[in-house]
């Protein structure tokens, strides 16, 4: 039976409990658990041992995982990631990708489907559960990624919808789980396109333009 070193970081006690009773349950591996309660216990402990997988929620208090995600990846530290989360937007779960993480799974995920999550870290392949495939399939199907009449990427209307409704660099990052400087700069690019130059003068091109309401 091959040992695992497995972190499981998740905000929630239950949810973590729930991982180490599915994993525990099984003869295919034994693995070694460790919990965190949040981003930066995770990263400290990271840094103390050699894990082989971390399971990772993305919204946590203190540092959720999109921070760690960021972490990780300027730090060049190769323990590869799952996504254990109740977060089924596109946006998000590529996100991760792009940030990293080997695989992405939902929390409504059976046993079977974390199983197969963690054996594909291990063998260093990416790995999506049933759901987040069908959500992707869809994204992509539906061309929700590629620009618009308008030549906007939906993440520009995006936040166009967000500084329409008042909303600083911060909040807007906060509410698309990205970080300020990146708003900023999809701000710059929105602006150069709309051939505008401040948030007043952007909202008005969107309300000209049918954009919003």
């Amino acid at each position: 039976m091959k040992n695992v070193k497995l972190l499981v970081t998740d905000d929630h006690p239950m949810i973590r409990n729930g991982v180490r009773l599915m994993l525990e349950n099984q003869s295919s591996y034994n693995f070694q658990i460790t919990e965190a309660s949040n981003g930066e216990e995770a990263l400290s402990k990271i840094k103390e041992n050699n894990f082989d997988v971390l399971i990772l929620d993305i919204s946590m208090r203190k540092m959720g995982g999109i921070d760690v995600l960021k972490s990780l990846k300027q730090s060049k530290n190769k323990t590869p990631i799952i996504i254990q989360s109740m977060h089924d937007e596109a946006q998000i779960i590529k996100q991760t990708m792009d940030l990293g993480a080997k695989g992405y799974i939902l929390k409504i995920s059976d046993h079977d489907e974390l199983l197969n999550a963690i054996e594909h870290a291990l063998d260093d392949k990416p790995y999506f559960s049933r759901e987040v495939n069908a959500i992707m399939f869809s994204t992509y199907a539906s061309k929700k990624f590629h620009e618009n009449k308008d030549g906007l990427t939906e993440r520009e209307l995006e936040i166009i919808d967000l500084i329409a409704k008042g909303l600083t660099n911060q909040k807007i990052a906060d509410e698309l789980f990205l970080s300020k400087r990146t708003v900023e700069g999809h701000k710059k690019r929105l602006y150069k396109k709309t051939n505008t130059h401040s948030t007043q003068t952007v909202i008005l091109y969107a309300q000209k333009h049918k954009l919003i309401d």
